[in-house]
């Protein structure tokens, strides 16, 4: 689900996020993009941070915070400067993990 609770009252908010533990815990998996980072840290069990496509950070368990979300969503320094493809910058350290499970 793209942004399921843009434009809609706290109540009605308060029913999608129910409508959507209720999906999860009968066996439905569950996908939800929002750039609200607080519903993120309350609602998921784990966050993929994307910059042009490509997933650089895979936040779960003690680091699923929204603080660890804002960080990882304004990171510059997994690009290389002046980089057409936007690559992570790997050979600086830096870790960016690709999430491929099925």
């Amino acid at each position: 689900m793209h942004e399921p609770t843009q434009g809609v009252d706290v109540g009605a908010k308060a029913d999608v996020f129910e409508r959507l533990k209720e999906a999860a815990e009968a066996g439905s998996a569950v996908l939800y993009c929002s750039a609200e980072y607080e519903d993120l840290a309350q609602m998921c069990d784990r966050v993929l941070v994307f910059q042009a496509g490509r997933v650089v950070a895979t936040l779960s368990g003690s680091e699923l915070t929204e603080d660890r979300i804002v960080e990882q969503c304004y990171r510059e320094d997994l690009y290389r400067d002046g980089a057409s493809d936007r690559s992570p910058n790997l050979d600086a350290g830096d870790d960016a993990t690709i999430d491929l499970t099925t």
